[in-house]
Formats: C-alpha cells, structure tokens, sequence
C-alpha cells in the first residue's frame, strides 16, 4: 500500500464513522448526497489496487488516491461547519412530505406510474417475456446469466429500448412518491395498492432479472425521503446516535474506573 492509498482509506473511514464522532452532520444535505460516494466509491478504494488495472501506472494511482482523501475531506469540513451546514440543512420538525395534500400525491404517483408502464411495457413484447432475463431467473437459471446481457447491454438499440430506458428513469420519481404516499395520512387501502405498484415497478424495470433490481429503487426511493427528512426521521437519528455515543462514553469511563 502506497502512502496515497493509506490517506485515502482513513478518510473513508473517517467519512464513514463521521456520524458517531459527530452525529449532527446527519442533518447536512451535502453529507447526505455525498454518503453513497463515500460507501461505494471509498470501500472499494479499500479492496481495490489501481495498479492491478491495464494502463495505470502508480502516478495515476496515487492521484486517484489523493484525489479521492480530499474529496472526502472537504466534504467533511463543509458539512460540519455551521454557516454552510445551516443553509444546506432542511431543519423544520414537520415533514415536508407528511404536508402535502395526500390527493396530490395520489395523482403524480399515479402520473408517474402510467408512464412507466407505458414506457417500459413496449420492449417486454419486443423481447418476449420468455427471453428476457428475468424470465430465465426463475423459470431457467443456467440460461440466466446470458439472456440478461442480451436483454440489454447486448440488445440491439431500438426505439423501444430507449423508450424502456427512459421509463426506468422516471421510475424512481413514481416509486420516490409511492412511498411518499405510504407514509402520508392515507387510506390502508390506498397504501397496500401504493406498496403493491411499488413491486410492480420493480418488477417492470427489472427485464434484465438483476438481483439488486428489486432492491435499488426502494433503496434510492427511501434515501431520497430521508433527505426530506419525512417523519422528522432525520432529527430522530441524531437524538438516537448522541444516546449511543453519551452510552459508550459512559461505559469506557466506567470500564477504566
């Protein structure tokens, strides 16, 4: 290990561990929008060599190390400072998502809802629901691994092709909303109808039969929520963390009594 990949793996560490050393920094949006990065990106510098890559020399690995350390540490000190920290923090207790008229979410979910179907639908019968590869997930998983390649990163570019492309996209609005619409004061049966479309979009968006397809978009979906601190969700997990930091203090300063 190289000295640059050495700074790069601490500051990960540190941007990863930074909400139990500091839990308030979970109310910051540039924390929160940069934390996927950090994970993905971060731990993968940690179980990855550069060098082991065709046509990168150590330079440009050291660079991509460097790079990578103060990135994340920069986004570490405008995150903890308070000016930039408060402008970029969404800090009322009440949710945002939780005001709006539970009519209106119910319309632009449905919105986004048909124009996924609409978008996505198309290509299954062009491809045929048999050969798709998640079809061959359940029914033939030895066939699996190629019909989803031929599905689409070796399917030939059709209109319809593009067209699903585009209503994956817009998928994560309906789902974002959806779930929205799961945690507004709405009807039981609306919301068991919300979670049952939100599986079928998952679904729909998932001709390829990816294992992680089913989850992302919930994943995403609920991230996004967060960000607008639905149920005050934010405030709760920095009330919780401080608990657990002021416990484990608590139990080191009893431990070395």
């Amino acid at each position: 290990m190289t000295a640059a990949s050495v700074l790069s793996a601490i500051a990960t560490l540190i941007g990863l561990l930074a909400p139990l050393i500091r839990p308030s920094i979970l109310m910051s949006n540039i924390y929160l929008v940069n934390l996927p990065l950090i994970v993905f990106v971060g731990l993968g510098s940690l179980f990855s060599s550069f060098q082991a890559i065709r046509y990168y020399n150590s330079i440009a690995a050291s660079t991509a190390h460097l790079g990578l350390a103060a990135y994340i540490f920069i986004i570490l000190v405008l995150s903890i400072n308070n000016k930039i920290a408060n402008a970029c923090t969404l800090a009322p207790p009440d949710s945002i998502v939780e005001n709006l008229d539970t009519k209106y979410l119910s319309k632009i979910s449905a919105t986004f809802t048909l124009i996924v179907m609409l978008a996505c639908l198309p290509y299954w019968f062009e491809v045929g629901i048999a050969n798709t590869g998640l079809a061959t997930l359940l029914v033939d998983p030895t066939a699996h691994l190629l019909a989803r390649e031929e599905t689409i990163k070796l399917a030939t570019r059709t209109p319809f092709l593009r067209l699903f492309q585009v209503g994956s996209l817009i998928s994560g609005l309906a789902i974002t909303f959806l779930w929205a619409l799961c945690f507004s004061k709405y009807s039981k049966i609306g919301k068991l109808r919300a979670v049952f479309l939100v599986l079928l979009i998952s679904v729909i968006t998932n001709i390829n039969g990816s294992r992680s397809g089913f989850f992302n978009p919930t994943i995403i979906s609920l991230f996004a929520l967060y960000i607008f601190n639905l149920r005050a969700c934010r405030v709760a997990s920095v009330i919780i963390l401080n608990r657990l930091k002021k416990g484990l203090i608590n139990r080191i300063i009893l431990f070395f009594h």
